[in-house]
């Protein structure tokens, strides 16, 4: 008897503070599987799936910090995470090292220095640089979003610690060790980029991050060391993967990446984005071949830089190739270790039976919902959300986005609808906060509430930026209207 039957979702104690919704509904089921996979995987710690290994893997874990914090209240989770790390982190033991995802050269893991796994029985070999970046991020990730400098204070140590470690694994300042961007649509091993890209990629990330935390913290010695060498980093990368006349770094993951952690020559952002979309049109099939690093930095990379309509492109594509072929052809409800994206496991590929249905390492993209299309982003200047950053994307794509983030002061709340040339926008800004909008039109003709905001001293103007009318506003509610170009 079906109606003797109760289910209960059951996961770690982390409250709901993100929604999000919009007028399409294949951002809005890439949102959902999102959110369940997520919610199947928050037990204690971030596991990789429910069914088969259960381990808190830290690349997994770093790909969807960004999009966990959006729709959970994750300060605890991660920072009791982060100790976990720690506590794992002290033992000497002989283990092995990742030259590459197939290629184990046996070592001695330091004393601080991570496993691949965190905590548990199966603690997994030396954390490759790809995956151990997870010690210098998520303290970041915790005073980005919520304002914890104590973070800062508490794991610095480690963070340090991590760091130079990489850097005595690197030569010419390149990282050549790593897995690589895990699980692209049809397959376990990547195919791009090579491995000595992303690792690189995430060690020039982590240098940043601790410049800025030793500058915050005061360690002013530590930030001019880290700065001299995120400097030699950044000429070595571009020196060794990015071609000038084509305005590449390769594929898709590579000008993604580059784009999201600042290695693109200054001026060359919106080619490089660009080539993301040439790379879809031109070999696949209107698509994309990331894996979790690309998945969760590709819609950032195309919608900031002009590429709005390639990222609307991919997410709504129907057929073979395309996200819609997961739920129209598989019925997914969840995020699978491999996306399901044609008919590769239907042929027996890869051991698709053996493979989990239940992955949030896919997930990492689901942040761009609510940092890009609801617009809704931290400003590292006044961190936990005391000054917010409103900037949302894809007006020219959908018709209507609508949703909230409930931060440490409170819920910030955007929606906004386009009809023909009309877009109108509602936010709500906390108490004891302030924002910075962008309205993305040239026109000075902006209304609150039917007023023109050139005669109200609540909404200041900034200036015009990238073709975008900028205002500061204090907390309250407001509605914006404006004629778009």
């Amino acid at each position: 008897d079906s109606n003797k039957l109760t289910g209960i979702v059951v996961y770690s104690s982390v409250d709901n503070d993100g929604k999000f919704s919009c007028s399409n509904e294949s951002f809005n089921k890439l949102h959902q599987l999102a959110q369940w996979t997520l919610n199947s995987n928050l037990y204690s710690i971030p596991t990789d799936c429910p069914a088969r290994e259960k381990c808190g893997w830290l690349g997994d874990a770093h790909s969807i910090a960004k999009m966990s914090i959006y729709n959970h209240g994750m300060e605890s989770f991660f920072t009791k995470y982060l100790n976990d790390i720690r506590s794992s982190s002290k033992r000497v033991e002989e283990t092995y090292s990742y030259k590459a995802w197939n290629i184990h050269e046996p070592g001695i893991k330091p004393k601080g220095i991570p496993f691949m796994i965190a905590p548990g029985k199966r603690e997994y070999g030396i954390a490759s640089p790809d995956w151990g970046t997870a010690v210098v991020q998520l303290p970041w990730d915790l005073y980005l979003y919520y304002g914890q400098k104590e973070a800062l204070k508490e794991f610095y140590p480690d963070m340090k610690r991590w760091v130079l470690y990489v850097n005595g694994l690197a030569k010419d300042h390149l990282v050549n060790y790593g897995l690589g961007d895990w699980c692209p649509p049809g397959r376990i091993v990547p195919i791009e980029p090579p491995i000595p890209l992303s690792s690189t990629a995430f060690h020039y990330l982590d240098l940043t991050i601790m410049k800025n935390v030793a500058t915050i913290l005061g360690f002013e010695k530590d930030a001019i060391q880290f700065d001299e060498e995120l400097k030699k980093v950044k000429t070595a990368f571009q020196h060794t993967f990015y071609d000038p006349q084509m305005k590449t770094f390769g594929g898709q993951t590579a000008n993604a990446m580059a784009l999201d952690m600042g290695l693109v020559p200054v001026g060359d952002e919106e080619a490089v984005s660009d080539q993301i979309v040439k790379l879809s049109k031109d070999s696949l099939q209107g698509f994309l071949n990331t894996g979790i690093f690309g998945l969760s930095r590709i819609f950032n990379a195309l919608s900031q830089y002009g590429n709005e309509k390639g990222a609307y492109d991919i997410i709504t594509k129907k057929g073979y190739n395309s996200f819609d072929y997961m739920w129209s052809q598989y019925h997914a409800t969840t995020l699978w270790e491999i996306l399901p994206v044609d008919s590769f496991y239907l042929k027996g590929g890869d051991k698709g039976d053996e493979r989990s249905h239940n992955h949030p390492m896919q997930g990492g993209y689901d942040q761009w919902f609510y940092n890009n299309v609801l617009g809704i982003r931290p400003e590292a200047e006044a961190p936990g959300f005391k000054k917010i950053h409103l900037e949302p994307e894809m007006i020219g794509q959908l018709n209507w986005a609508k949703g909230s983030y409930h931060s440490v002061y409170g819920t910030i709340e955007s929606a906004w609808s386009r009809k023909g040339d009309s877009l109108t926008w509602s936010v709500v800004i906390p108490a004891n906060t302030s924002a910075t909008l962008y309205i993305p039109t040239r026109s000075k003709q902006v209304y609150e509430s039917g007023r023109p905001v050139s005669k109200l001293r609540e909404v200041c103007f900034i200036g015009d930026r990238n073709g975008k009318m900028v205002y500061q506003v204090g907390s309250g509610t407001y509605f914006f209207s404006v004629k778009l170009d």
